[in-house]
């Protein structure tokens, strides 16, 4: 995430068995949330670190991943990762 809330790219497409990098460098602690794909639980990077999402596993999905604002108020960015073969 960027100093401003949002996240670049915010489309990205991966190989299966691949993971996301999600490096923070928006000075402010947030956590990855997806309604529709487990491989982005415990990723939380504090202000100037990065984690890494689960492996994907399946092909043809697209996974959606926000992250909200301290008080659930918002969304501060929303991205999706499309699996591919």
């Amino acid at each position: 995430m960027l100093p401003d809330y949002t996240v670049t790219p915010s489309y990205v497409q991966v190989k299966v068995g691949s993971r996301v990098k999600v490096v923070n460098n928006s000075g402010r602690y947030f956590q990855i949330h997806s309604y529709n794909c487990s491989q982005f639980q415990m990723v939380d990077p504090y202000p100037g670190s990065y984690n890494y999402s689960g492996y994907f596993r399946t092909a043809s999905r697209v996974c959606d991943y926000f992250a909200w604002d301290t008080n659930w108020s918002r969304k501060l960015m929303e991205g999706k990762v499309e699996v591919v073969p």
